[in-house]
């Protein structure tokens, strides 16, 4: 089965100042003719049996800012689609447009939701001020079931992840954490390693084997079959409805080559993360990430075998 996942840039604005972020913040929007158009050419390939499905990723910069933009067109693609075509959205949601609530209630769309702490001296800034409470409170009003928290590790969050896993718990949400993708400030691996440690022992106290399908570190997963399809079956339009591999090359003149090297697919978590980012996960990178994505993939293969549902073989690192 083909299944597209389209990054669509709807807007270049976006109201918070993550340190690691790697978009070029401008006042480039999205018109509603480039998205509609976008749409109506995604329904043609999915009638025409050109792609089986399609599932778009609403993003920025900050898409709730140019909500007017894209809202018809979303809603169209899910009245003339189904399962497992679908719509993501992927926002900081420190601002609710108006009617937005209400839009959910018609419109089954899926949250990717930043949230790196749960403290209110941590990075995310708003007019000079924490975004943490904000995103909470508003997490509380849209009230929706299909969420996935998506955690950068940085300087000045990795203590907080064991407190932020157990509110994760609390709520049944989807977690996604990664690192600096352009190794800009991350902590020293082994203060990493200790925080995420006790994460997940958070996490298996509020879950049980089936979490591990939802959780992900480095889009590394057990269950995540074929690793990163950036060039291939996923793809990024900017602001003007131009195509290129990968969000992360706006800009740029390049192309994502997946070359997996020989030392690669002999680790003995190759399977779970796939030989990570192709594009970004240059030799100094690998070096911190690698170690990390051993020590996670070990920590949950340890909870996966516990439930009975997979063997030991399966979990050696």
């Amino acid at each position: 089965m083909k299944i597209e996942s389209p990054w669509i840039q709807t807007t270049d604005d976006c109201n918070c100042q993550c340190s690691y972020c790697y978009m070029t913040k401008s006042n480039n929007d999205m018109n509603k003719t480039t998205f509609d158009n976008f749409v109506t050419e995604k329904l043609c390939e999915i009638r025409e049996k050109k792609v089986d499905a399609v599932v778009m990723r609403i993003a920025g910069g900050e898409p709730l800012l140019n909500f007017d933009a894209w809202k018809d067109g979303v809603s169209l693609f899910l009245e003339n689609t189904k399962s497992p075509s679908g719509v993501q959205l992927i926002t900081n949601l420190t601002y609710l447009p108006n009617g937005f609530c209400k839009y959910l209630e018609k419109n089954k769309i899926w949250l990717n939701v930043s949230l790196d702490s749960l403290s209110d001296s941590k990075p995310f800034k708003v007019l000079g001020t924490s975004s943490a409470p904000i995103v909470m409170a508003n997490i509380e009003k849209v009230k929706q079931k299909n969420l996935c928290i998506l955690t950068v590790i940085n300087p000045t969050n990795v203590n907080d992840l064991p407190e932020l896993a157990e509110w994760i718990g609390q709520h049944q949400y989807e977690w996604h954490l990664s690192l600096d993708y352009f190794y800009n400030g991350n902590p020293p691996p082994e203060t990493i390693k200790e925080s995420l440690k006790k994460a997940i022992k958070r996490l298996s106290m509020w879950y049980d084997y089936d979490y591990f399908r939802k959780f992900y570190f480095e889009l590394c997963s057990f269950y995540w079959q074929d690793g990163c399809e950036a060039g291939k079956n996923n793809y990024a339009i900017d602001t003007q409805g131009k195509r290129c591999d990968c969000q992360t090359l706006f800009g740029q003149d390049k192309k994502v080559i997946v070359k997996q090297d020989e030392k690669c697919k002999k680790c003995s978590v190759f399977t779970f993360c796939k030989g990570g980012c192709p594009l970004h996960n240059t030799e100094q990178r690998k070096s911190l990430v690698c170690d990390i994505v051993k020590m996670v993939a070990k920590e949950t293969g340890r909870i996966i075998v516990r439930s009975g549902k997979i063997g030991e073989e399966n979990s050696e690192v």
